[in-house]
């Protein structure tokens, strides 16, 4: 670092030289003695701000950057910068308003319309993504991402009318794989997968290196059934891009499901010096899900500390000592990663909470996780590790998050034909849906142990009575949430009197010993299991194949049991809010014990 000897502006001019041959630290060495020296200038914070950003401190650039503006507010590629960061931060919220300021000084400034279109997706706020979409299209009536973005926010308020504007958009630009991707969603969404894969099959035809197209055709074929051509695509696909982390994370899950014995040889089979950090990631990720510490553990000492992988290896290393219940080890290395006056990542506080909650100190969880439920109102897994560090604590809070009572319904599903039986219509139900079990064994890294699972969104498939069961659990779904009592401050009863729709949908068959280890739904509201077809034996008056609810799926030192048991009854749906733990109990059977399970997900 240069000590004071120039003169102010030589110092400057000296920094900015150094910033322009990448030598950031001596910059940023000098500009902060220039604010010490008491420099109060808009473009030395706006430098400083932009020294720390190129050292990869977002938080500190982010603070200096506001330290310009609030000295010279009409700065509109600042305002811009600010806005990334904010969102690369995850405070998404801040990057609106930073957007929106920039909008203020160039009204017609596509690029910034588009962030800030984008931006409000990101907020679920529809309509007003909508409105800026719908404004940049006026101003390019050809730009591609402002349609596709304006069908996305047009399917939150008018889905019905959003197939008609892609196909009017497509009139005009007939071969732009972009908006054929979106209107190919849009009829996969509809299960119309027939016209979802010609228009798919076009993308790749117009551009054949469009890898994610072969990934959409892929989940087309899976929604299908037909795991053959799924596996042939996938192949072709990676035959283009073989580091292609989608294609090579959906073959491994679809190769495990179909019980091949070796489901990670492609990556095995990868040069590690040439492996995306993403792919990277999801290969290290796959051994310590399935246990192999050792070998995720030799593969990440490998890994150069100066590399481009480091910091992900940072997080794998976290995720084996969570593994290996080394929390306080985890609390140290987080510890020693924050940097004075500098806000953590979030992933980093949430290995945090975990761990203080795996060593029982739920007061230390609490406080910690707390500003993440505060910043993600709506993120369930973040709410059920609150509800976790809440019951630690035995604070009386945890009841009203908590309320099995009046939270957690179970009644028999309205049929639409009332002149039909609940035997027969599930009969009717079960027949289709056995076939629709077409893999050897349970999914890939999910909580179903010893069953499988259909593949695709359920309740999609235009097939009659999986119609019929959609119409079913829409209007019992309906009635159960009618009866809710609204708090704008509970996280589950405030959306009660919105509009809301069946999100995922699948249906799960255990055999003999399955079971669902305890777990939350990360992308539902409210979540659910309908009850198609049971053993014998499960109708006995024992705990057996019982959906249990409160038992964290999280390591804990001292393990907290479950709160509540409901018995599966044949008919009956359960709902629950997502951010419920909940698991079923092993049974021993040779039948086996079929439902159907969905997310609702409020508009």
């Amino acid at each position: 670092m240069h000590r004071m000897t120039l003169n102010p502006q030589q110092a400057l001019n000296t920094a900015m030289q150094f910033m322009h041959t990448r030598k950031f630290e001596q910059a940023l060495g000098l500009f902060l003695q220039l604010e010490k020296s008491g420099m109060n200038d808009h473009r030395l914070y706006r430098a400083t701000g932009s020294a720390y950003e190129r050292l990869g401190q977002k938080y500190k650039a982010l603070q200096y950057f506001k330290r310009s503006l609030s000295l010279s507010p009409n700065q509109g590629d600042l305002l811009i910068a600010a806005g990334n960061i904010s969102i690369e931060i995850d405070d998404a919220r801040k990057g609106g308003e930073f957007y929106f300021q920039a909008l203020k000084l160039k009204p017609e400034d596509k690029g910034v319309l588009y962030k800030l279109a984008t931006n409000y997706l990101r907020l679920k706020e529809y309509s007003k993504a909508f409105d800026a979409f719908d404004k940049l299209v006026k101003l390019e009536p050809l730009h591609s991402e402002a349609i596709v973005g304006k069908s996305k926010a047009m399917g939150h308020l008018q889905p019905s009318s959003v197939t008609k504007m892609l196909m009017s958009a497509l009139n005009a630009k007939p071969d732009d794989t972009l908006i054929l991707r979106e209107l190919a969603w849009c009829y996969k969404q509809q299960g119309d997968f027939g016209k979802s894969i010609q228009l798919f099959q076009r993308v790749v035809d117009i551009d054949v290196y469009n890898i994610e197209a072969f990934e959409d055709l892929a989940l087309n074929y899976l929604d299908l059934g037909d795991t053959a051509l799924a596996l042939i695509t996938l192949k072709k696909g990676l035959k283009l891009d073989f580091q292609h982390a989608k294609l090579n994370k959906l073959l491994c899950r679809l190769k495990f499901e179909l019980a091949e014995e070796d489901y990670l040889d492609h990556y095995h089979q990868m040069p590690r010096n040439s492996m995306s950090i993403n792919v990277f990631a999801d290969y290290i990720n796959q051994l310590i899900s399935d246990g192999n510490l050792t070998k995720a553990q030799a593969e990440l000492r490998n890994i150069n500390p100066h590399s481009n992988k480091y910091n992900v290896s940072c997080s794998l290393q976290l995720s084996i000592w969570e593994k290996q219940k080394q929390f306080e080890q985890i609390i140290r290395f987080v510890r020693c990663s924050q940097k004075s006056n500098q806000a953590l990542p979030t992933f980093l506080i949430e290995y945090l909470a975990k761990s203080y909650l795996g060593l029982g100190e739920g007061a230390l969880a609490l406080d910690t996780i707390k500003p993440l439920v505060q910043g993600f109102p709506d993120n369930q897994y973040f709410m059920a590790l609150y509800s976790t560090a809440l019951r630690q604590t035995g604070s009386s809070e945890y009841d009203n998050l908590c309320d099995y009572d009046n939270l957690v319904f179970q009644q028999p599903i309205q049929l639409s034909s009332k002149s039909e039986s609940i035997d027969s219509f599930n009969a009717r139900l079960a027949a289709v849906i056995e076939e629709l079990h077409i893999t050897k064994q349970q999914p890939l890294n999910q909580s179903l142990l010893g069953g499988t699972q259909t593949l695709g969104n359920l309740l999609t498939r235009e097939h009659p009575v999986i119609q019929e069961l959609k119409a079913n659990l829409e209007k019992t779904s309906k009635e159960v949430i009618g009866s809710i009592t609204k708090d704008s401050y509970h996280p589950a009863r405030k959306f009660v009197d919105n509009n809301f729709s069946i999100g995922s949908s699948w249906s799960v068959k255990l055999n003999n010993q399955g079971y669902h280890a305890s777990h939350i739904h990360p992308k539902g509201w409210f979540s659910s299991a309908y009850y198609v077809n049971l053993p014998e034996e499960l109708k006995q008056n024992s705990r057996d194949g019982s959906l249990h609810m409160g038992k964290p799926g999280i390591a804990l030192n001292s393990e907290l049991s479950a709160e509540r048991w409901l018995k599966p009854e044949i008919g009956s749906l359960v709902l629950f809010p997502s951010y419920f733990w909940h698991g079923t109990e092993p049974f021993s059977s040779e039948g086996n014990r079929l439902s159907v399970a969905f997310d609702l997900v409020s508009k």
